[in-house]
């Protein structure tokens, strides 16, 4: 079989939407083997890096922030995380994980 040059860019991305669908796969299969939904798993990954808050999750995340709380509210009766007032932040409250959150990441 040839390959023409035309077929590479296809081929490619054919290929890499295959690896993105098992790496999800993946995710999804090792947060539920933990207790928890994909959007928890990844939440739980991100402020193991940095207290975030719901808003800045939403966006890294590109779901809404009601989405981002529900998760995050779970999280927190889980144990995993807390919320902690930003410092002149008004309202707004960082997500960040407890040392079982930690421990779980």
């Amino acid at each position: 079989m040839i390959c023409r040059s035309s077929d590479t860019p296809n081929r490619l991305a054919t290929a890499l939407h295959k690896l993105a669908l098992a790496e999800r796969h993946d995710a999804w299969r090792e947060a539920h083997g933990r207790g928890l939904s994909p959007t928890q798993a990844q939440i739980l990954s991100m402020v193991a890096t940095r207290p975030r808050t719901v808003s800045e999750l939403a966006a890294d995340l590109g779901l809404t922030a009601g989405t981002v709380s529900a998760s995050a509210s779970a999280l927190e009766q889980k144990g995993l995380v807390r919320k902690r007032p930003v410092p002149d932040g008004g309202r707004a409250r960082h997500v960040v994980p407890t040392p079982a959150g930690r421990a779980a990441v």
